[in-house]
């Protein structure tokens, strides 16, 4: 199993890739979330703010894949296309996804090489997710027409940028975290068509979304965006530039050895900061955007110990979330308040909007072994 997630243009996608072994193929499918009518309740501690509270439903959309790579063959329907300056690894792997549904679209699977520093391209992850290796985006650059344009992409047709600029040129240049995936409608026989969309696809470190006993809130989350929908988050939790000193929890001589224990155990959690980076995004902040931070959710950036029911005994720290206009126009951060009910759930409290909206750890190991119908063959 692979986790990764798309720069499609604001929304972004995020796929799980298998190995097949009734098809003997690596398929990919998207990882969709539903939710039921919310539920309000006015908030105990503050009766002008509502808790809107919605049970989010993960699953993998297994109607049709978005990946499907089969052994490469030389007469079979995946045999490579070379483009006319093509070298080993410039090619495109073409998937048979339109067999699937009824639409004359078609889609290739490329290679893709890391990034060169051009100070006009958007880069993929981006700069709010840690990564090794980068690669260009170009939902934004030959798609949407704005903002990321460079003048030379402006120039070069989609074959010259891709060989030219984007595709691998050796064994050394591929870039083993991230792919593109083109979409084309395919009307005239013999021609490639021009791409509709082309999406960029990377890789999560698994260190990223993997939690620890001392970073707990690290993972991949699922959240209520009210009209927006569920949407996926990274829970980034970044270890500290210096290490944790135990020295400096001293014992009290009103604390018993447990209650002495469990705060140098909390001392040792509940540090540093934690950032929610967008996965998948909406029309105001699209994907690869940070939704809020606390900039620090120990004892500096401790607002209360919780008393009221609903969230008993949670530690509620200071923090700033990012609103903004369509199109990630004039954004902006605003104070808000994370509530750390535990390291599978949380809630965050919008104060410019008056609302607490909650975001519940992704159980992974849901889809590490799929249902075997996923992969039988018809």
């Amino acid at each position: 199993m692979k986790i990764w997630f798309g720069d499609q243009h604001l929304f972004g996608r995020i796929m799980i890739t298998y190995y097949n072994p009734y098809l003997g193929t690596i398929d990919g499918y998207r990882l969709v979330a539903e939710r039921d009518p919310a539920m309000e309740y006015v908030w105990e501690h503050d009766p002008d703010v509502i808790i809107v509270s919605v049970i989010p439903k993960v699953r993998l959309h297994t109607d049709i894949p978005l990946l499907r790579l089969e052994a490469l063959s030389p007469n079979g329907n995946s045999s490579p296309i070379y483009s006319s300056t093509s070298r080993r690894y410039d090619f495109e792997i073409p998937m048979s996804l339109s067999e699937l549904t009824d639409t004359i679209a078609q889609s290739t699977f490329m290679l893709a090489r890391p990034a060169e520093a051009h100070p006009n391209s958007s880069l993929w992850p981006p700069a709010t997710i840690p990564t090794s290796q980068r690669v260009v985006s170009l939902s934004d650059d030959i798609l949407a027409g704005h903002r990321h344009v460079s003048a030379l992409v402006q120039m070069m047709t989609f074959n010259q940028t891709f060989t030219g600029a984007q595709k691998p040129r050796n064994r050394k240049e591929i870039n083993e975290h991230a792919f593109r995936i083109r979409h084309w409608m395919h009307t005239v026989p013999g021609h490639r068509g021009e791409p509709l969309q082309i999406s960029t696809y990377a890789t999560l470190d698994p260190a990223l979304y993997t939690p620890t006993d001392t970073r707990p809130f690290r993972g991949i989350w699922v959240g209520d965006y009210s009209a927006h929908g569920c949407e996926f988050i990274l829970l980034h939790q970044p270890d500290d530039d210096e290490p944790f000193d135990e020295s400096t929890i001293v014992k009290r001589s009103d604390e018993s050895q447990e209650q002495y224990l469990a705060r140098k155990k909390d001392a040792q959690i509940y540090r540093g900061r934690l950032e929610a980076i967008k996965l998948t995004g909406d029309p105001n902040i699209p994907r690869g955007e940070y939704t809020f931070m606390a900039e620090d959710i120990g004892d500096g950036g401790l607002v209360r110990i919780a008393k009221e029911e609903r969230f008993k005994g949670a530690r509620i720290v200071k923090s700033k979330g990012q609103l903004a206009n369509r199109n990630f126009m004039n954004p902006d951060y605003f104070e808000s308040q994370l509530i750390l009910i535990s390291p599978d759930k949380i809630a965050h409290y919008w104060k410019s909007l008056g609302i607490i909206c909650f975001h519940e750890r992704v159980k992974l190991d849901d889809f590490i072994i799929p249902n075997p119908k996923l992969y039988m063959a018809d």
